[in-house]
């Protein structure tokens, strides 16, 4: 019985340990991840907006 009782203290220490350490490397990770994604998404909507642009200036020059 106090063999067991010390096995679950020790798994719950460890447990503890693990969730203080890896959920601020995991927020940390998504922080980065979710960023570095949004600065895609807008580097990607820039570029095609540049490649659109002259497209759109001929049409509006065209049409008038």
């Amino acid at each position: 019985m106090n063999f067991f009782y010390h096995l679950l203290i020790m798994t719950v220490e460890l447990s503890y340990t693990v969730y203080v350490w890896l959920v601020p490397f995991g927020l940390s990770f998504l922080y980065s991840f979710s960023v570095s994604l949004l600065l895609y998404h807008r580097e990607v909507y820039f570029s095609s907006f540049l490649l659109i642009k002259p497209f759109l200036s001929c049409l509006l020059s065209c049409s008038v």
